[in-house]
């Protein structure tokens, strides 16, 4: 955000305001019959030190800035937009103050006459006071903050500003409910895992971390909440912008203003967006991050939040290499384990095949067969999952399709759960065969055997092969099996 600099023309406005708000509005002389002239500020209370530096700036710009303004109606040569801060007839700097003994972040008081296209449209409109503030700026530590407030301004308005609900009554001015721990607000997390709380009325804009799915990756944070909107007033929040950037710890608030790229606009109370793991921006091993950033009604904007964790489309995955090369059309490179949710919560044990083709890639026949064998050992009877080529692959010459199949029920029928999270998946000049199996059915298929037990001490083995009629691949090497413990 920009602001001008704080003249004597502000300083006996906030003076004149706190001796009495009513006398400075008729101070002002006679206004045209409909417009309107009422006080307007803004507070954050509950912080109990001057986090943004802004007592000691004087009436310099801190780490902390506001902006005051009104989305006017259309009128005769005046345009439907947010009116700002600037202005001769507008004196507000956008620089708070801060009162330590009250704990308070407070903007200037300002006259809505002074807004020619609001003031002028009389009352009913609404107003708005946005807050932006970064912490550690020019560091990779750095983090936005925000605050938003919202009122529709009506004739000879009584409140207080500097209270949660506008209570008690203090004077003759139109009340932005100030920003406090005894209304809205949320809290994050920053990328080494630590916590970003809100402090009293400011909060940090919220920090997406990651959550692997069946076929997504979801972002997911903490909704915006810390805002006040009072009489009807439109929602200070307009909606809230996703951003992209390849992954680098180090990123500071400029980097991201350079290099972060919208990956979505969602609405204010969005908390999650997926990208599917065929998406561009996270296929063939991009290691990325994200981070969010609030528009405000009017068209501001705010800084961007702390740097996410790094993302990755395999990021969940548990691989371990089979370094025995065959036939290229029945390479297998890794086998890979993960357990993954559905968007509905329901777990799935996933284990992926890494496959190169002939071409790579791809299987054109339809003789490949991929089998898993879980549980060969330790007196539990097995279970397997196979898929098999379908033939249309062959004389379509386009990606393979695959049939997935299991025998947990011990009939020989493709499950269908199974088969609709299984997935053939070409990238990275790979060929990825994921089979999907649902949790509870393989706890009851194998009747509380060694796939029971808490989260983090199940174990299941595996052993398998890809094979075509003049090949196989076997896994793991030399025989056994390959342990996953989840």
């Amino acid at each position: 955000m920009c602001f001008s600099g704080k003249g004597e023309v502000m300083k006996r406005i906030s003076k004149a305001v706190l001796l009495g708000g009513l006398a400075f509005t008729l101070a002002i002389g006679v206004a045209p019959a409909q417009q309107i002239n009422e006080i307007i500020r803004g507070a954050i209370n509950g912080v109990p030190s001057d986090i943004f530096g802004c007592g000691l700036a004087g009436n310099n710009p801190c780490n902390l800035g506001y902006k005051m303004y009104c989305v006017a109606p259309a009128l005769p040569g005046s345009p439907n937009e947010a009116l700002d801060v600037s202005g001769a007839a507008n004196p507000v700097d956008g620089n708070p103050s801060y009162r330590a003994k009250l704990n308070r972040y407070l903007s200037d008081a300002q006259i809505t006459g002074n807004y020619p296209a609001c003031g002028n449209a009389g009352p009913g409109n609404s107003w708005y006071a946005i807050w932006d503030g970064q912490l550690d700026g020019l560091t990779a530590s750095h983090s936005g903050w925000y605050g938003a407030q919202a009122q529709k301004v009506q004739f000879n308005e009584l409140g207080n500003s500097t209270s949660f609900n506008c209570l008690p009554v203090t004077g003759a001015e139109a009340c932005f409910a100030a920003l406090s721990d005894l209304g809205q607000f949320n809290d994050t997390v920053r990328r080494d895992g630590t916590p970003l709380n809100h402090i009293g009325g400011i909060s940090p804009l919220p920090v997406p971390r990651f959550e692997g799915r069946i076929d997504s990756i979801a972002a997911v944070w903490e909704g915006v909440a810390n805002k006040t909107i009072r009489d009807g007033a439109t929602d200070p929040i307009a909606s809230i912008d996703l951003l992209w950037m390849l992954d680098n710890a180090g990123a500071t608030d400029m980097d991201w203003a350079a290099n972060g790229q919208v990956l979505a606009t969602l609405p204010s109370d969005a908390t999650e967006f997926k990208l599917l793991r065929t998406d561009p921006f996270i296929r063939d091993g991009k290691f990325f991050m994200l981070a969010t950033r609030l528009n405000y009604a009017g068209g501001h904007q705010s800084f961007g939040s702390a740097n996410s964790g790094p993302f990755n489309e395999l990021q969940d995955l548990e691989c371990f290499d089979d370094a025995n090369d065959t036939a290229a059309i029945v390479d297998i490179e890794q086998i890979c384990f993960a357990v993954r949710k559905d968007d509905f919560g329901k777990e799935f044990l996933i284990v992926l095949l890494d496959i190169e083709g002939a071409p790579l890639g791809q299987v054109l026949t339809d003789k490949a067969k991929y089998e898993i064998t879980m549980n060969t050992a330790g007196g539990v009877a097995n279970r397997q999952m196979r898929a098999n080529a379908l033939a249309a692959a062959k004389t379509r010459g386009g990606p393979t399709v695959l049939r997935f199949n299991t025998n947990f029920d011990n009939t020989g029928d493709a499950d269908g759960l199974l088969s609709e999270n299984s997935t053939f998946d070409e990238a990275a000049n790979r060929g990825w065969i994921m089979f999907a199996a649902p949790l509870s059915e393989l706890a009851d298929s194998f009747n509380g055997g060694s796939i029971a037990g808490e989260p983090g001490t199940r174990t299941v083995t595996f052993s398998g092969s890809t094979r075509v009629p003049t090949a196989i691949d076997t896994f793991p090497d030399g025989g056994g099996e390959i342990s996953f413990t989840f």
